[in-house]
């Protein structure tokens, strides 16, 4: 990649401009300033879950997990009480209870839908409710197989917080 880059989408609509975002490669991936941004940057792509804000505007909730709001959203929490946001999370911030070593997790279960080991890592596809987020397992020794069971953790930190309308981030 470049120093900085243009992400660009087609025009749609009433549409003027198709520049999503510009800046160095490392600015976007760390703060994306949309989801198509969010999405574009990254291999795997960025999970995209439907989520709300809890009535007090503390955490996020996706799926069954609890999600402490991290400082950078705090104020959009606590503008957005109890609606309907979008969280993203990227694969490398899902790994399992073993290998992470972040000081709060949110646990999420699911049943295992493909697992691609890849050598230094394995990516894990795991269906929660209706919806399949991407996680990341370090060690390759063993793996869960399709149709596990099996519990991964989120990184609380790690969360991305966007506008379900417009797409936008919030901050």
């Amino acid at each position: 990649m470049g120093h900085r880059i243009a992400v660009m989408r087609a025009c749609e609509g009433s549409q003027t401009s198709n520049l999503m975002q510009c800046g160095t490669p490392m600015d976007l991936y760390d703060e994306p300033a949309n989801v198509f941004t969010a999405r574009f940057i990254g291999t795997p792509r960025m999970n995209i879950l439907p989520a709300r804000f809890s009535e007090d505007g503390s955490e996020v909730l996706v799926f069954d997990a609890r999600m402490p709001v991290g400082a950078a959203f705090k104020q959009a929490a606590q503008r957005m009480r109890g609606q309907a946001v979008v969280l993203g999370i990227r694969p490398e911030h899902i790994g399992v209870n073993h290998e992470v070593d972040w000081p709060q997790a949110s646990e999420v279960q699911g049943v295992v839908e493909m697992v691609e080991p890849l050598g230094h890592e394995s990516i894990v596809h795991l269906k929660v409710n209706d919806q399949v987020i991407t996680g990341r397992l370090r060690s390759h020794r063993v793996l869960p197989a399709p149709g596990d069971t099996f519990a991964m953790q989120m990184k609380p930190d790690a969360m991305h917080l966007f506008d379900p309308i417009s797409e936008q981030r919030l901050a």
